[in-house]
């Protein structure tokens, strides 16, 4: 077997990937991050599916954007799908999470909000 270690790697990226606007640290430091989901899928939370929140679903070239909107406000959420768990983002009343348009099918979804 050979294996070889080099030195340096050499990687392409986008020039605005790679400045301080597009990942804003002081944000980045601040966010608080939801516990994963078989952590707290047992505590009182509400569930419905994408029909009961009446969710719109927009795609945008290689994602989908889900977004609805609640009568009262969550601390946090996710889109459970056949694919996979994905984090909601909350502001408020309105709730988003975005998704890859080809990888993940939102059909039998289920959302999962926390007071």
């Amino acid at each position: 077997m050979f294996a070889y270690f080099s030195d340096c790697a050499v990687l392409e990226t986008v020039e605005y990937a790679t400045g301080r606007g597009y990942f804003d640290l002081t944000t980045m430091m601040e966010k608080d991050l939801n516990p994963r989901l078989c952590e707290v899928i047992d505590e009182p939370h509400c569930i419905c599916s994408l029909q009961e929140v009446g969710a719109v679903t927009e795609a945008n070239h290689a994602i989908k954007v889900i977004t609805f909107e609640m009568e009262q406000a969550y601390s946090f959420g996710y889109l459970e799908t056949k694919d996979g768990v994905f984090d909601l983002i909350i502001d408020e009343t309105k709730i988003s999470c975005t998704v890859q348009l080809d990888s993940v099918s939102l059909e039998g979804a289920v959302i999962h909000l926390y007071p």
